[in-house]
């Protein structure tokens, strides 16, 4: 299923976090990429750095090593969001973690990816469906996770996963700026 999390780069992404002393968990830092790289034309990595730290002496990306977690799931997501396939996975904690730590880190990621969209496209005007998938999205960024794992939770779970992961792509999709291309500012 292209909706699971990209196992081992969720633990690796929160070690780098917590290096970086950063208050966001692993899950809430690509929800915040994902929503900046909604208009790739504008991301610029070192802001996106300096969201995860909130300090003004952020590390620039050009800084960290090239196999730091951070730089992995900046590449992997640029190259997933390019991919026609819809293969995008949102960095979440793997399936062996109790259903409430990722129902709880889902809601994480939507609150990232909110953040992220509000920098990068703003007050623009969206679609219909655009408008009613970020009231979704806030709604599920406010997510209680229930207690009980049971078998309808973890069907449940799958299909908010999916439905946050294609609403995800079409509001990439939905507000690309296709007269300032696809490239982004890495550096």
């Amino acid at each position: 299923m292209t909706s699971r999390a990209s196992r081992p780069l969720y633990p690796a992404v929160s070690e780098a976090l917590a290096a970086l002393t950063s208050d966001l968990e692993a899950a809430e830092a690509h929800g915040l990429l994902c929503g900046l790289l909604c208009d790739p034309a504008r991301f610029e990595v070192d802001v996106w750095l300096a969201q995860l730290t909130d300090e003004a002496e952020a590390p620039r990306f050009s800084e960290l090593p090239k196999d730091s977690p951070l730089v992995q799931m900046l590449a992997g997501t640029l190259r997933e969001l390019s991919d026609e396939g819809f293969s995008l996975r949102l960095v979440l904690p793997d399936d062996d973690t109790p259903l409430v730590e990722r129902t709880t880190a889902l809601g994480a990621w939507c609150r990232g990816f909110l953040s992220g969209f509000g920098m990068q496209v703003g007050d623009r005007a969206l679609t219909e469906d655009g408008q009613e998938l970020l009231r979704d999205l806030i709604n599920i960024s406010r997510i209680d996770p229930d207690e009980r794992a049971d078998d309808v939770g973890e069907r449940d779970f799958l299909d908010v996963l999916e439905y946050v992961r294609l609403g995800a792509l079409m509001l990439q999709a939905e507000n690309r700026n296709p007269l300032e291309g696809e490239s982004s500012s890495l550096h």
